[in-house]
């Protein structure tokens, strides 16, 4: 099919030239996330709305009327001393919340929100945090979502930082002399939190010791990052398997690392902040380990880790890695950049590589970056992270890195769905798409050899400039057929724009408009606005701080049966003639789908399988462990922790919780859900060794009972042979559908 393109006029001088200029760089933070699907107001499949929270930019709560807002400050909960306010000292419009917990006190205010969700489904959290503390010491933040009532709540997932995290100063607009303009010092706070089951749900935000403004909140719809029907191929990909011994299980070092640098793990459930029975993170984005690479203080250089990674030759993958600062922030210390990339099999040919300035990393949230590569001949690749630091203090100073995906790209395409789209990948043209915009506004591109496409060999380049610039295509469409439509797009700058400021004036946006491709394209370049179309569902999306490829998705049904375009670009252009960057499109997908396909609920029943033993040198009965060497505390909690949903706790004679030392006999260790002793197990310290289970494939057998369980849960009581050894997968009591 012939390519449909329009020249249009180039604004301003020298525009020709500003595309050759650009250069890739980090999107910069907004309100709404990349994540986000929403529908049209047509529409009544309200669980897809784009962003699940009403007024969250508090304008219209007033001290008398908070909406659909829940204010609790004085509860036995909150501490009975918190307080709140209307702030007018907002990230955006007028007014925000301010959110007070009282100075020493134990009890945590918060504001909440109910809200409807699909069932298994991953949302994106996005919140704007300004801290007012001057003494940060103790103070605590901690946003999720949990249980309709807080009196028994249960918390679902949950994010804890720490007050002196919230140092971000976020730059976000440029003033016309093309200076760039702080905003109030807020933060940008993110987190990607699964529902389970539960399809009515609280969102909190509740603060400890702690002074803080709160303003533009939403929670949206999160599409996995891993394309449908790829895998991830990193083994121990969010470090979940390492331990304080072995930090770097399944990865590796490459090339020499700096003296003075090491690699650690940091486990959430040592912390003070934990919460027990909950899915808490504190600098994790998932599960409970996150890894650091960290320089002593005075250190200065660098360290690289990677992975060896099977892949087919010829085809194009992407590797995204999740990463905050650590340690305090100093111009001429601490994090100078990180690189993100995949080399060749002999680890020197680097196939791709992004670097990303330490200034624009973030202590408050982990930004998410990432690289595609068409791997060429190689069958082995290595997908790294590496760190260039500047250690100070007593402590040093490093980075967190977290949840790490390396797969073989593709469109979003479930098993048995067909593209509706022609040319969705943009193989190697633009072929069946309208492209809105002149020369200088947008074109195809060969991307693969420098890493700009993300599903072929090619992307489209889309600057911004004029309004409803971008790709338009025709559809059929059913009557009361709902669609999914996932446009892969990321951000670029113009050359010395930073993350640390908002790159875009103007939000990108996916568009289904009545009437053919033609029709639409010409009316949209006539007129730089949809005034005289009929738009029927519509998305508009602001990228947060990170820089990858993300799926922009709208999901709708259609009300009546006929022609319609679909529209992929900027809803707005420049402002004060100042150009500053524009997107990629790495692909476009359009299938069927339902309410059926979207909303599951999953067989994950809860059971009660309360720790997880990992070590053979430790037995676990009904009622007690026995620990067959000498292990220090440290040492056990490495092998033998609480499973989703417990928390654990050591303890000697006297009920005090034991934290370092050696594990003695005596001890007891604990475990709590909800907030409720489920388990209790006497310590015994055998140096002189234990043969384990006498029959591990006995359940009724007591030494066996619990006592070699892996850290997976399995709906039958099962067999299962590890490095030779045999192993007992026993599950306990199997709870009511959906409980907790």
């Amino acid at each position: 099919m012939k390519t449909k393109k329009r020249s249009k006029t180039a604004l301003g001088a020298g525009s020709l030239m500003l595309a050759a200029a650009m250069v890739a760089a980090v999107p910069a933070a907004q309100t709404l996330s990349a994540f986000a699907q929403g529908v049209s107001e047509e529409t009544e499949d309200s669980l897809l709305t784009s962003n699940l929270i009403q007024d969250g930019s508090f304008e219209g709560v007033t001290a008398d009327d908070t909406g659909a807002w829940t204010m609790d400050v004085t509860s036995e909960a909150a501490g009975e001393k918190g307080s709140w306010e209307v702030s007018t000292d907002a990230h955006s419009g007028s007014q925000a919340i301010t959110l007070k917990g009282a100075g020493n006190d134990s009890g945590y205010p918060e504001i909440s929100q109910k809200i409807t969700v699909l069932p298994n489904t991953t949302y994106y959290v996005a919140l704007r945090v300004k801290n007012n503390n001057t003494a940060m010491s103790s103070a605590n933040l901690f946003f999720g979502f949990a249980s309709e009532e807080r009196a028994e709540e249960t918390i679902y997932g949950e994010q804890h930082r720490w007050a002196d995290n919230s140092v971000d100063k976020d730059k976000i607009y440029q003033n016309e002399d093309e200076s760039w303009s702080a905003h109030n010092g807020y933060s940008l706070y993110s987190a990607r939190i699964r529902t389970g089951n539960e399809t009515n749900i609280r969102f909190y935000v509740r603060v400890q010791k702690m002074n803080v403004t709160i303003d533009d909140i939403s929670v949206t719809y999160a599409q996995d990052i891993v394309s449908t029907g790829s895998e991830n191929l990193l083994k121990n990909a969010g470090f979940e398997d390492s331990t304080s011994a072995n930090a770097l299980k399944d990865w590796v070092e490459i090339g020499e690392t700096t003296t003075g640098f090491s690699a650690g793990i940091d486990d959430v459930r040592t912390t003070s902040a934990y919460v027990p029975g909950s899915n808490m993170q504190d600098k994790q984005i998932e599960g409970c380990n996150t890894l650091y690479l960290v320089a002593q203080s005075g250190a200065e250089g660098s360290m690289t880790v990677g992975q060896p990674v099977t892949v087919e030759a010829g085809s194009n993958y992407a590797f995204y890695a999740n990463f905050s600062k650590w340690g305090e922030v100093k111009a001429t210390a601490g994090v100078q950049k990180v690189q993100i990339g995949i080399l060749a099999e002999n680890q020197e040919d680097v196939l791709t590589v992004k670097t990303i300035d330490g200034s624009d990393i973030s202590l408050a949230r982990y930004m998410l970056a990432s690289v595609v590569a068409n791997v060429g001949e190689n069958t082995t690749v290595y997908p790294f992270v590496k760190v260039e630091t500047k250690g100070f203090g007593t402590y040093g100073a490093g980075l967190y890195v977290d949840e790490c995906y390396f797969f073989k790209t593709a469109l979003d395409l479930p098993e048995g769905k067909t593209n509706l789209l022609t040319n969705g990948a943009l193989e190697e043209n633009s072929d069946g798409w309208w492209e809105v915009g002149g020369s200088s506004q947008l074109g195809w591109e060969a991307g693969g050899a420098d890493g700009k496409a993300y599903v072929s060999q090619g992307d489209i380049w889309l600057s911004q400039w004029s309004p409803y610039d971008g790709i338009v295509q025709s559809v059929t469409l059913e009557a009361g057929q709902m669609y999914k439509i996932t446009a892969y797009m990321r951000t670029y700058l113009i050359s010395g724009a930073s993350a640390a400021y908002d790159g875009l004036y103007s939000p990108v946006t996916v568009m289904v408009i009545e009437g053919d491709d033609e029709s639409v394209s010409e009316a949209l370049y006539a007129d730089d606005s949809t005034d005289n179309l009929t738009v029927v569902a519509k998305q508009n999306v602001r990228f947060e701080r990170d820089d990858a490829y993300m799926p922009v998705n709208l999901i709708f049904t259609a009300e009546t049966a006929g022609t319609y375009s679909v529209f992929v670009g900027f809803e707005g252009g420049v402002e004060n003639n100042i150009f500053q960057g524009g997107v990629q499109i790495g692909g476009v997908s359009m299938y069927k789908t339902s309410m059926e396909e979207l909303s599951v609920e999953e067989n994950n029943d809860d059971y009660s399988q309360a720790i997880v033993n990992t070590s053979s040198d430790v037995t676990v009965t009904a009622t007690g462990i026995t620990i067959g060497k000498a292990m220090t505390v440290s040492e056990f909690t490495d092998a033998v922790y609480a499973a989703p949903g417990y928390t654990m706790t050591i303890k000697d004679a006297d009920g005090n919780a034991v934290t370092s030392g050696d594990m003695k006999s005596g001890y007891t260790v604990s475990v709590v859900k909800d907030g409720t002793e489920v388990a209790s197990y006497a310590v015994t310290v055998n140096a002189g060794g234990t043969d384990g289970p006498s029959d591990p494939a006995d359940p009724t057998d007591p030494d066996a009972n619990n006592a070699w369980v892996l850290p997976v849960v399995l709906s039958v009581v099962g067999v299962v042979v590890v490095a030779g050894v045999i192993v007992a997968v026993v599950l306990l009591k199997k709870k009511g559908k959906g409980s907790k």
